[in-house]
């Protein structure tokens, strides 16, 4: 284990409570398997460069630090055969760690910049990654078991002009045991591989920040295990001209708010999920806007608009959807969707096996004068029955299943 070796023989032991600040973002040189490590210490002012293909820069263990304007520049020279690039920063044990960029523009360093493991919590306040000029995998922030990543007001900018067989991703929460939790805020994201991928069980909250341009998704879930309770909130985001916005799968609960998914393959993808909650928010110009096959779905003040293929599509051999109720209009405008398509698509698209499947879809707005709605894209029932319809093949409704669509009470 990097812990138990760091500063035995081969590190640098920072004594336990020693600040070191530098003059000028004084640089030091490591060429020793290990740099520097200590518990309860403050840095500052400081460049660490690696010079040789060997661990980590930075390696704090428990105990509580400050980072103020320091950057990380890890080993950038050719490849070496076998050579995995190490984390510039570890975090082990209990460490908590808040990172301080001096400016929005200062560089964090040179990825890969940190990996957190056990316990650990790490905050990040300003400051860029700057990515590898070689052509390798790397991922910016490793979060696994029980460690915290906190992202605020953080730049994670891909090359205008990637190398070939580069693959960059910005944060990755990759197994251990535990309960990660990924709290991102102010951020960008721009022309990575992907934003945010997590391959376990995690708690992620997203908020205020963009993702543009990834040329896979923005960010993608799998939750694994029961054990622990996976979910995603997103808040106040916008996702622009992404391979895709958001991919879940497994077990997890899914909140997104006013946020705008524009010109992706598909925007919102929910292969599995427990619940999906989507309001306030506006989806425009993907191939298909949403596919879920979410347990329970709710859907409130959504524009779901001028999307390619398909606006809405369900499918799940048991699943709840809330487009509306009476009581509790929906207020969403599916409308204009597959206009564009080779064949026609449509804005609300049923398939699901459910023997016993009913959709809620009362109080939205609809392509007027389409399968009965009006010149404003309203449907009423006009009389004391409601408008259930069980079939359908148009531009407004296409129902492929055993579903009821209650549009009007």
């Amino acid at each position: 284990m990097i812990g138990k070796e760091c500063g035995d023989g081969s590190g640098i032991r920072i004594p336990d409570g020693v600040a070191l600040r530098g003059a000028e973002h004084t640089h030091i040189f490591i060429s020793s398997h290990h740099g520097l490590c200590g518990t309860n210490n403050d840095f500052s002012d400081l460049v660490l460069v690696r010079s040789t293909p060997f661990g980590p820069l930075l390696e704090l263990q428990d105990g509580v630090a400050t980072l103020t304007s320091v950057s990380l520049l890890n080993y950038d020279q050719e490849e070496v055969p076998g050579y995995v690039a190490q984390p510039g920063l570890i975090l082990t044990g209990t460490a908590k760690a808040k990172w301080t960029a001096g400016t929005p523009s200062t560089s964090l360093g040179r990825s890969p910049l940190s990996e957190l493991r056990d316990r650990a919590v790490l905050e990040i306040h300003g400051g860029r990654a700057e990515l590898p000029p070689l052509p390798r995998t790397e991922t910016i922030f490793r979060v696994t078991d029980g460690s915290t990543l906190e992202l605020n007001g953080v730049e994670l900018i891909a090359p205008s002009a990637p190398l070939e067989n580069t693959t960059l991703h910005g944060v990755q929460i990759q197994g251990g045991t535990g309960d990660p939790q990924l709290l991102i805020s102010n951020s960008t994201f721009v022309g990575l591989s992907s934003g945010i991928g997590a391959r376990s069980n995690s708690r992620i909250s997203v908020s205020d920040s963009r993702f543009e341009g990834m040329l896979g998704p923005a960010i993608m879930t799998f939750a694994q295990s029961s054990q622990y309770h996976s979910s995603l909130d997103v808040k106040s985001c916008q996702f622009v001209n992404n391979e895709s916005g958001i991919i879940t799968f497994g077990n997890l609960d899914v909140s997104i708010d006013t946020s705008t998914f524009l010109g992706g393959t598909l925007g919102l993808e929910l292969i599995t999920a427990q619940n999906l909650r989507l309001t306030n928010c506006e989806l425009r110009k993907n191939d298909i806007a949403l596919f879920t096959g979410a347990r329970t779905t709710f859907l409130r003040s959504n524009v779901i608009v001028d999307n390619v293929s398909t606006g809405a599509y369900f499918t799940s051999p048991a699943q709840t959807v809330d487009l509306g109720t009476a009581s509790d209009p929906g207020r969403n405008v599916l409308a204009s969707n597959g206009v564009a398509a080779a064949e026609p698509g449509t804005n609300l698209w049923l398939r699901s096996t459910a023997v016993d499947c009913s959709v809620s879809a009362v109080g939205n707005l609809w392509s007027p004068n389409e399968q009965g709605a009006d010149s404003r894209g309203s449907y009423a029932t006009g009389s004391t029955q409601p408008l259930e319809p069980t079939t359908g093949d148009g531009a407004n409704y296409r129902i492929d299943a055993s579903c009821r669509l209650l549009l009007a009470p």
